[in-house]
Parts: structure tokens; C-alpha cells; sequence
């Protein structure tokens, strides 16, 4: 089994399912850029460049996390045609809270290995990712692995 699905298996085993929104891995990214410290909101389109995401959908997206209570907008003091794009109190804690459930996940998941051996384990894979996107460009990586985890999948129920 894929080590992302097993720590998604983990993660989502820990999810308590009356705490709210439960949104797919790549609609939330928007909250994680959002909800970390930074010297400034980001605007829409520059958070939409950033994530690799179509502008037209980043609207779409941050309406969904905005009426889920995750973001909201606030007019850009410098440009008021520009939107910025700012967790909320509710998204920066279900942040957080994602954050260390995925933690604990990983940790299962990771638990034969040293400390060492994650941090080596860690690195191997950002280098492999960089490899893959320089080899072949992806836009959405998360869309990319979700259909390959799908693939893996079917083909394995098929056997």
C-alpha cells in the first residue's frame, strides 16, 4: 500500500466527523497558505499562481472555504480590486488540528524508522518530487496523485 494512502487511512481513523468540513486534500491548500504566520494576507490571484490553480477556479474554491467558515476576503488596502485571502480563527484551528493529526499519522506510519532514517526518508522524497516535476511538469500535483492512487487501485483489485 502506498505510504500516502496509508497515512490518509490514519489520519482519516482519527477524524472525528462532527467537527465540520471535511474537504478533499487539494481544496484545502488555499487554508494552508492562509493560515500560516506571514508579514502579509495574500491576494487571490497571486495565492492562485502560487498553488497552480486556474483563476477562474480559485474563485470557485475560496467561495466554498469562505461559506465553510475557513477564509475570507478583505479588500486589499493597496488595491481595492484585489481581494486577500485570510483564514479565519475557525480555518486557522482546523488547520492546526489537521496538521496534528497528520502528524500522528505520519509518526505511526514512520515508526520502525529513526529519526535519522525520516529525516533522510524525508529529504529522498522531496528529492524525487522535484526530479518528477522537472521531468514532467505538473499543475495540480495533488490532482496528479490522486488519479495515480485510483490507478493503483483498480489495478490492484483487478489482479
Amino acid at each position: 500500500m502506498p505510504v500516502g494512502r496509508l497515512v490518509r487511512r490514519e489520519q482519516d481513523q482519527g477524524a472525528e466527523p462532527e467537527r465540520g468540513v471535511r474537504l478533499p486534500a487539494r481544496d484545502d491548500r488555499p487554508v494552508h497558505v492562509t493560515g500560516q504566520p506571514g508579514p502579509e494576507p495574500v491576494g487571490q490571484g497571486a495565492l492562485a499562481h502560487r498553488l497552480g490553480i486556474d483563476r477562474t477556479v480559485m474563485t470557485y474554491l475560496v467561495d466554498e472555504l469562505e461559506a465553510a467558515g475557513l477564509v475570507e476576503r478583505r479588500a486589499d488596502t493597496k488595491d481595492r480590486r484585489n481581494k486577500q485571502i485570510v483564514a479565519t480563527g475557525h480555518g486557522t484551528r482546523l488547520l492546526a488540528d489537521l496538521q496534528h493529526r497528520l502528524g500522528k499519522a505520519e509518526d505511526h506510519v514512520l515508526a520502525p524508522l529513526s529519526d535519522a532514517e525520516r529525516t533522510r526518508f524525508r529529504r529522498l522524497l522531496r528529492k524525487l518530487a522535484v526530479r518528477a516535476q522537472h521531468l514532467d511538469p505538473v499543475a495540480d500535483a495533488c490532482a496528479l496523485v490522486e488519479e495515480l492512487d485510483a490507478a493503483a487501485h483498480s489495478a490492484s483489485t483487478h489482479r
